[in-house]
């Protein structure tokens, strides 16, 4: 790469942290993401109000209500066992009912289990649907859940919802790197929640012919003292509120922000960028005072500005490019006779992508687009360079998509983000090769593998 120019007129990089995460202030205030599940809960609650009892169309929610049936009884079974009783059997039937079969056990405790238990898990499903690796830790549960149902089945049907469904979360964790799964484990959480609720409907306005739970409780609960009605009205708002925690505190948990301090891998990647750019010509905005304080005495040469994009001192709209995603076209070299300021959000991409330059889109700045393949920070950075400084057209660097990185045989990680290549020549056994390997920052293939061993320690 040739020398790193500080001529005034050399093009400034502007990495904006706080307006791609501004709207994840603080509170339960959701972020654009997080309005997006809110928007998907409130159509799953339609759909399956409409779909629950409907004619033939019913029949694409079945196997799902089968499911929540499922974890109905697996709950009873559950509590069952913590109160010592023996679980005799699990049995789900084609009408959409389900029986545990248990000998001893508390009934007080054993009996609400099924509606409060599977609205439990509903509500910490839902939770979990407002992050991907959370997401997946729920299916981990959800699966055990099913694990433990199928240990206790006694009829085919039973077996073969545990069996259908367990595999399907296995396909949806490879499929699209969790993404789909995500919303399977949301929209699991969302029906096991009104499962509570349809059926004390069912309980206490259709008056159905058989003995509910609901029914046995109020015989063995005070002896009779409150009615059926009244206690399904009681674990029906029990339930609400299961749901509405379970919202707000995935609102709380799961929200995408940037901490007061810096990220190893925010850090590495702005040094990177500082290496490659030089700290006059490197702009970062939206900075906490508290940020600031604890950035790397490195990174503070750069220009370190708390104001937003907008407000930075002799900033003019027409004269910053946005690397968008969505930008009306490819970034070109003629950009840098065209722009004076380029333009970057401040997080490391998700995987799949969540779109957040969106939050710098609304702001009105002209876009340009790096490729179809998501980049991190600091490789956008680099190849906006070679393409407006160095005049290379982007299809003439060299790039390697979701490279596979080896700490030794049998160790790996597939990294989701598209690199530079760089050539290093080796010497293996007197003849020197050619090796092509992903241009990262220094330091970074380490953090890799401590972030790699820190997730497999959790799981």
């Amino acid at each position: 790469m040739p020398p790193v120019s500080t001529d005034s007129q050399y093009d400034h990089y502007l990495v904006a942290r706080q307006n791609v995460a501004d709207q994840a202030a603080s509170g339960l205030t959701p972020t654009s993401d997080q309005r997006t599940i809110l928007i998907i809960i409130g159509v799953y609650i339609a759909a399956i109000l409409v779909l629950w009892n409907m004619p033939i169309a019913k029949i694409i929610l079945a196997p799902f209500k089968l499911l929540t049936v499922g974890l109905h009884e697996f709950s009873h079974a559950a509590v069952g066992c913590c109160t010592c009783a023996k679980i005799d059997s699990i049995e789900i039937d084609p009408d959409e009912g389900g029986v545990t079969r248990m000998r001893g056990g508390i009934q007080m405790c054993t009996l609400p289990a099924g509606y409060l238990g599977s609205s439990l898990i509903g509500a910490i499903l839902v939770m979990c649907g407002f992050n991907i690796l959370a997401s997946k830790i729920a299916s981990i549960f959800l699966g055990v859940c099913l694990l433990f149902t199928l240990w206790w089945a006694k009829n085919w049907l039973t077996r073969a919802i545990g069996v259908v469904f367990i595999g399907l979360m296995v396909f949806l964790w490879w499929l699209a790197h969790g993404a789909g799964l995500k919303y399977f484990v949301l929209f699991i959480g969302v029906m096991s929640s009104l499962y509570c609720l349809w059926d004390i409907l069912d309980d206490l306005v259709f008056r159905k012919a058989y003995e509910s739970d609901a029914s046995k409780f109020a015989k063995v609960c005070g002896g009779g003292c409150m009615s059926s009605r009244a206690w399904g009205v009681i674990w029906f708002f029990i339930s609400l509120i299961f749901l509405v925690s379970g919202i707000l505190i995935g609102l709380a948990a799961f929200k995408e922000h940037l901490e007061d301090g810096m990220h190893e891998w925010c850090t590495l990647e702005y040094k990177h960028m500082l290496t490659n750019v030089g700290a006059d010509n490197l702009y970062f905005s939206g900075l906490s005072d508290e940020c600031k304080a604890n950035m790397p005495e490195e990174l503070k040469v750069a220009h370190c500005h708390s104001e937003d994009v907008l407000h930075i001192p002799g900033l003019k709209l027409e004269e910053v490019c946005l690397l968008d995603p969505q930008g009306k076209s490819e970034l070109s070299p003629e950009d840098g006779d065209k722009f004076k300021y380029f333009l970057f959000g401040g997080i490391l991409g998700d995987d799949p992508p969540q779109d957040r330059t969106k939050e710098l889109r609304k702001l009105g700045f002209e876009g340009r687009r790096l490729g179809p393949v998501q980049m991190t920070t600091d490789t956008a950075v680099n190849v906006t360079k070679r393409v407006v400084v160095d005049k290379v057209p982007m299809e003439e660097i060299p790039y390697i998509d979701h490279p596979e990185i080896f700490f030794s045989k049998r160790e790996s990680v597939t990294m989701p983000f598209r690199y530079i290549i760089e050539e290093k020549e080796v010497t293996v056994d007197g003849q020197t090769k050619t090796i092509k390997k992903p241009l990262m920052p220094p330091g970074m293939l380490e953090l890799i593998k401590k972030d790699n061993e820190m997730s497999l320690d959790d799981f």
